[in-house]
C-alpha cells in the first residue's frame, strides 16, 4: 500500500491490526524509523472511541527498543528494552484503574496486591505475558527473545511501514518470522538511509587493490574543475608504480576525461627529470615518496596523495601532504552518487531539469572499471561482470524493499552501474505483486493551500489530492532573509532571527484566538532545516523563548518525516542550492510537515533569480517533441512553482 503525506496510512495500519487480533492472530509491526513505530504505538493505546480503558488486546502492543530515550514520549508506555521495561508496570496502574472502576472491593485490594504497581504482581505479570502485537525496527527486534527465538512462520502477520526506507536485507532478516505480508510507504518521501563510508567495505572483493586505485584516482581527477586537472598534482602510492601509471592512463583515454593530466611512474623520469617540477599525477612506491612529494611540489602545497588499499601505514610523514580519505575514494563514491542519481535523475527527467547537483553522473563515468583498465591489469573481458557485481551490491544495500517489488526506475539510467539494475528488474515478480498494490490518493494532513505545490511538483497531480475541506489557513509563505555567510555555509544568525519574530507572531495569534474562542487555543510548530549546525542554533534560540500556546519542536529534514504539526517553519540557511540539497524526495517531506500554515525562510530572491536566468537561458537538447532540459535546481523549481501557485490563488480571491 503506497500514499502520499497525510493520507492515513497509520490509521490504516492501526485498523489491519485490530482485525488481526481480532481473529486471535499474532502481528509484528515493524519500520526503520522509529518516529513511525511510535506511531502506530501510540493509536493503539488509545482506548477505542476515546471511552473507558477496557484493556482490550490491541492496546497492549509491546514497543521494543533498546533504550527508552529513542521513543516519543507516548510510546514510553508499552516500552520493553533487554534489561529493564516501562510495559508491566502501565500494565499494572492500568488494571489498577480498570478493577477500581468496576469493583470498588478490588481498588482496595489491588495496592495489596502490587504495592510498588511495578507489574510484578501475578495478575500483571500475566497479562504483560501477553504479546499480540510487537513493534520495532526490524534489527532490534532481532534482539528481543520473543521474536529472535520465534520459529519461521510463527506471527500471523508482519506490518511494515515506511517500506521506501527499507532495504531489502533488513526486510528478509524478519520478514521469515511472518506468514503473510503488508508493506505500506510512500516512494516519494526520503529513500533509506545510506551511509557511504561504511558500505564501501562491501566492494572489498570486487575492487582489488589495483583496480580501486585507478578508479579511485579517475574519481578524484573527475571532482576537479577541468582547468585544474592538468596543473594540480596528484601522487599515488602503488606497490608496481608502472603498472599502476598504465592501468590509469588507459582508463582515463577510455572515458575521454576532459584535459586529462599526465600520467607518469617515477621510475620513468630520468633522473635529470626527478628535479625538475612534475605536472600531473605521479605514481611512486613507498619508498619514492619523498622524492616523489619534492618533483611534484617542493612546497609541498595543496599535494594530495592516494594510497594503493592494504599497502601499509608506514609511509613516509610529509608536512602538508594531504592523504584522500576512504570517504572520498571509488568504493564510498559509487555508493554517494550513484544514490543520488538514482533518487533524483527519474524526477528531474519528468520535470525536463539538468540538476546541477547530478554532476555525481559524470563521476561515475569516469570512476567505473573499463574493458581498457581490466586489460591493463591483465584481467581482459571482465568489465561487464564487474559492473554487474557493483550493482548488484549497490541494489542490496541501498534500493528500498518498495522498488525490488514494484520496480526499479532502471529506464532513467545510462551510467554504471545503475544502468546494470536491469539485470534485477524481477518483471515475473512485479506482475505477482501489482494486483495486490493500493494507493491512498487523497490527503486529510495539509490545508488545500500548501498541498497544491507538493502534489504538482512531487505527485505530477496523480495523488496527493485533498480530502475534507479545511477551514482557515496561512498557506505558504515566503520570508525574504539575506544572510551574511558564515564560515562553512551551514548556520544563519538572520535567519534564526527571523524565525524567533515568526514564532512570536504566531504566539500572539494564538492568544487572540484563544481571547475570542473563550478557551485554550494550543498550536504545535516544527521548525526544521537541512544542517545540524543550524538546527542547533534553533534549539538554543527555541529554549531561550517563553510559550503559553505553543509546542515548538527543532529538527532537521532527515528526521522529520512521519511528524506533522500546525505549523512549519523551514529555514534554507544557504543562498543557492548545492549536490546535497540537489534532492527531490527531501524536500517532498519538508513541505508536507504543515497543516494550517508554512513558512519558508530564506534568500528567496536569490532562488528566484537564478530561476529566472535558467528560463531565460539557453536550454539543453532534447529528443523531438520533448520539451528542452532547463538546467535548474530543486529549490530553484520549488520556489517557482509557489510563486506560480500563489499568484493564482490571489487571481481566484480577487475573482
Amino acid at each position: 500500500m503506497k500514499g502520499p503525506p497525510g493520507a492515513g496510512k497509520t490509521t490504516l495500519i492501526e485498523q489491519i491490526v485490530v482485525g488481526t487480533i481480532q481473529r486471535g492472530e499474532r502481528v509484528l509491526v515493524v519500520s526503520p524509523t522509529h518516529t513511525a513505530v511510535d506511531n502506530v504505538v501510540e493509536k493503539l493505546l488509545k482506548p477505542t472511541g476515546g471511552g473507558a480503558d477496557t484493556l482490550e488486546p490491541k492496546s497492549l502492543p509491546v514497543r521494543y527498543a533498546t533504550r527508552a530515550k529513542r521513543l516519543q514520549h507516548a510510546a514510553l508506555p508499552a516500552w520493553v528494552g533487554p534489561r529493564s521495561q516501562r510495559r508491566a508496570g502501565s500494565i499494572a496502574e492500568r488494571l489498577e484503574r480498570r478493577l477500581a472502576a468496576t469493583m470498588p472491593l478490588a481498588g482496595a485490594l489491588f495496592p495489596r496486591v502490587d504495592p510498588n504497581a511495578d507489574g510484578h504482581a501475578p495478575l500483571s505479570a500475566a497479562i504483560a505475558s501477553f504479546e499480540p502485537v510487537i513493534c520495532g525496527t526490524p534489527i532490534g527486534l532481532l534482539g528481543y527473545a520473543s521474536v529472535r527465538d520465534a520459529a519461521p512462520g510463527a506471527f500471523d502477520l508482519l506490518v511494515i511501514d515506511e517500506v521506501s526506507k527499507m532495504t531489502l536485507p533488513e526486510f528478509l532478516a524478519i520478514a521469515v518470522k511472518a506468514k503473510r505480508w503488508v508493506v505500506v510507504g510512500d516512494p516519494e518521501q526520503l529513500p533509506p538511509h545510506v551511509d557511504a563510508g561504511e558500505n564501501a567495505v562491501v566492494l572489498a572483493d570486487i575492487l582489488d587493490p589495483e583496480m580501486e586505485l585507478a578508479c579511485s584516482a579517475a574519481m578524484a581527477l573527475a571532482r576537479r574543475k577541468p582547468k585544474d586537472r592538468r596543473l594540480e598534482p596528484l601522487l599515488l602510492v602503488a606497490r608496481h608504480p608502472t603498472r599502476a601509471a598504465h592501468a590509469l592512463r588507459q582508463q582515463l583515454v577510455t572515458t575521454g576525461l576532459d584535459r586529462s593530466p599526465r600520467v607518469a611512474a617515477f621510475d620513468e623520469l630520468e633522473p635529470a627529470r626527478r628535479a625538475q617540477r612534475f605536472y600531473g599525477v605521479l605514481v611512486a612506491s613507498p619508498e619514492q615518496v619523498d622524492a616523489a612529494c619534492r618533483c611534484l611540489d617542493p612546497e609541498h602545497a595543496g599535494l594530495e596523495m592516494l594510497v594503493e588499499q592494504r599497502l601499509g601505514r608506514d609511509l613516509p610523514s610529509v608536512p602538508g601532504l594531504t592523504r584522500i580519505k576512504r570517504e572520498e575514494r571509488v568504493a564510498a563514491g559509487m555508493f554517494e552518487q550513484s544514490f543520488k542519481a538514482y533518487h533524483a535523475l527519474p524526477w528531474a527527467n519528468r520535470q525536463r531539469l539538468a540538476l546541477p547537483g547530478l554532476a555525481c553522473i559524470d563521476e561515475l563515468e569516469h570512476a567505473m572499471p573499463t574493458d581498457a583498465l581490466l586489460e591493463a591489469l591483465d584481467r581482459p573481458a571482465d568489465a561487464a561482470n564487474t559492473r554487474t557485481a557493483l550493482a548488484v551490491r549497490y541494489a542490496l544495500c541501498a534500493v528500498s524493499v518498495y522498488d525490488w517489488l514494484v520496480g526499479m526506475p532502471i529506464r532513467d539510467f545510462t551510467v554504471s552501474p545503475l544502468r546494470e539494475l536491469a539485470v534485477l528488474d524481477d518483471r515475473a515478480l512485479q506482475d505477482m505483486v501489482r494486483p495486490f498494490v493500493g494507493v491512498l490518493e487523497k490527503q486529510y494532513r495539509m490545508a488545500p493551500s500548501i498541498s497544491v505545490t507538493p502534489r504538482r511538483l512531487f505527485y505530477f497531480n496523480e495523488a496527493l489530492h485533498d480530502g475534507a475541506p479545511k477551514g482557515h489557513d496561512y498557506g505558504t509563505v515566503l520570508e525574504q532573509v539575506r544572510s551574511a555567510p558564515s564560515a562553512d555555509g551551514k548556520e544563519s544568525a538572520e535567519e534564526c532571527a527571523r524565525i524567533a519574530e515568526i514564532l512570536a507572531e504566531l504566539e500572539t495569534a494564538a492568544a487572540l484566538e484563544s481571547a475570542a474562542q473563550n478557551k485554550p487555543a494550543h498550536h504545535d510548530v516544527m521548525v526544521i532545516t537541512p544542517y545540524c549546525k543550524q538546527r542547533d542554533r534553533l534549539k538554543q534560540m527555541v529554549d531561550s523563548m517563553s510559550f503559553d500556546h505553543l509546542s515548538v519542536a527543532v529538527q532537521t529534514i532527515d528526521t522529520c518525516q512521519g511528524r506533522d504539526a500546525d505549523f512549519v517553519l523551514i529555514s534554507l540557511v544557504r543562498p543557492k542550492s548545492t549536490p546535497f540539497l540537489d534532492n527531490p524526495k527531501r524536500w517532498n517531506v519538508a513541505f508536507t510537515r504543515a497543516k494550517r500554515g508554512l513558512f519558508v525562510v530564506g534568500d528567496i530572491e536569490a532562488f528566484r533569480l537564478s530561476a529566472r536566468r535558467a528560463r531565460g537561458g539557453s536550454p539543453r537538447g532534447a529528443s523531438p517533441g520533448r520539451q528542452p532540459m532547463v538546467r535548474m535546481s530543486v529549490l530553484e523549481r520549488i520556489i517557482e512553482e509557489i510563486d506560480s501557485v500563489t499568484r493564482t490563488l490571489q487571481k481566484a480571491h480577487h475573482a
